[in-house]
């Protein structure tokens, strides 16, 4: 199932009453984060911003927990979640210019066995944040998700699973989601947990 990016607007703007309507409603935040228009030293539009946090942690717990590792390609065409969301280790990759304390609490926070992507996770199956819109009260996240290999020394192929989430009462709440075939979305480069690389800084993983 795919659907034109620019649908998500048109939606947000039927149902909005505009930012100056909503002065004094809970607002969780206005902005858009691109990682594949944008370098990672200078996000022009919007560089990661902490009202976004929220978002990301329930539009991962969601994908993780509804197409874990192993998921076939067609499942959530489907519908087909899981009923059992197992144990396996999983390794989330988020954007640069996250605080590591922020990375650990997103990844911990996201799923019990989730880790921040490292040296030492990078071997497992990733789940890696992408481009991200905060309209109000309304978000949409990509999560790349990754599938099972066609054959053992087969590359990783990703599916972007983009998730529509709604804040409500302060908390965010997934609703929907759209599926992107393989190679359709631009999975972002793969970013360590700052203070896994020499520099101390959020740096680029092996792809």
């Amino acid at each position: 199932m795919i659907a034109s990016r620019t649908s998500r607007y048109a939606a947000w703007a039927a149902g909005a009453v505009g930012l100056g309507a909503l002065a004094g409603c809970n607002v969780a935040g206005y902005g858009t984060y691109e990682p594949n228009r944008q370098s990672e030293v200078s996000m022009i539009e919007w560089p990661y911003d902490p009202a976004s946090d929220g978002a990301i942690i329930e539009a991962l717990r969601y994908v993780i927990d509804s197409f874990p590792p192993g998921t076939p390609e067609r499942a959530p065409e489907r519908g087909d979640f899981a009923l059992d969301r197992g144990t396996d280790p999983v390794a989330v990759s988020l954007m640069p210019g996250i605080s590591r304390k922020a990375y650990e609490r997103i990844a911990r926070k996201a799923d019990p066995y989730a880790h921040p992507l490292s040296p030492e996770t990078v071997s497992l199956p990733r789940y890696t944040v992408g481009r991200v819109e905060l309209r109000a009260l309304t978000a949409w996240v990509d999560v790349h998700r990754p599938l099972p290999l066609s054959a053992p020394d087969a590359l990783v192929q990703y599916q972007c699973i983009q998730v529509q989430l709604r804040n409500e009462g302060g908390s965010w709440r997934a609703q929907d989601y759209l599926v992107y075939p393989p190679g359709v979305v631009r999975v972002p480069k793969p970013v360590y947990v700052p203070g896994a690389t020499p520099t101390e800084t959020a740096g680029a993983a092996p792809e």
